[in-house]
């Protein structure tokens, strides 16, 4: 895990209960007196997150911080492109 990992506060994942119907994939718990104050400390307007498996099977929840390279496409594709610049 990378040392600058973000976790959202206030966001707890479990495994489901043993006895939940098969189409439960997880449990999410909600505190919002510290998820509330977390998340207006996010400059973005929208906070991605993956939901993943430890080492030792225990689910929890890590902010994906990855961002698109910037627009400005130095590619030397030659190929045609319509006028949105996709190829198809």
């Amino acid at each position: 895990m990378p040392k600058d990992a973000i976790f959202p506060k206030g966001l707890v994942i479990k495994n489901p209960h043993e006895k939940a119907p098969d189409f439960v994939r997880a449990k999410l718990h909600i505190i919002k007196d510290e998820l509330i104050p977390w998340l207006n400390e996010q400059e973005d307007d929208w906070i991605n997150c993956d939901v993943k498996l430890s080492q030792n099977g225990k689910l929890y929840i890590q902010v994906d911080t990855w961002k698109p390279a910037p627009s400005g496409n130095t590619s030397s594709d030659s190929g045609e492109k319509g006028a949105d610049g996709l190829p198809f």
